[in-house]
């Protein structure tokens, strides 16, 4: 699913619920979903009931003691964190740009100086 970053509807964020639990979002898509959860109280709850439903029935049918609050919190959290690694790697990645650039007009500067 193609989403431009901050524009997912509700609708378009609890088509996305079963694929977050599955941890099939690519990058964008994370990002675009954890804000949109963010902020939505509704899209909140429904990513609750869903997940607390689907890991339940995992831990359940494996035996495991388990608390499934706990497991939502650190999935948020490691969601989080892969969208904060892709925001400091595009900083990077600009920054880079911008000091190459730099270097770039520096140098063709410097060339015209000495053909003067």
């Amino acid at each position: 699913m193609y989403v431009k970053k901050n524009e997912l509807t509700c609708k378009d964020a609890e088509k996305m619920v079963a694929s977050y639990i599955d941890e099939q979002l690519d990058i964008n898509e994370l990002e675009a979903f954890m804000n949109h959860v963010e902020t939505c109280e509704n899209c909140k709850e429904e990513l609750s009931i869903q997940f607390l439903v689907s890991t339940g029935l995992k831990s359940l049918e494996a035996g495991n003691n388990f608390d499934l609050n706990y497991e939502l919190l650190e999935s948020i959290e490691h969601s989080k964190k892969k969208v904060q690694k892709k925001r400091m790697l595009q900083k990077i990645v600009s920054g880079t740009i911008i000091i190459i650039m730099v270097s770039v007009c520096v140098t063709a500067v410097i060339c015209l100086c000495f053909l003067v």
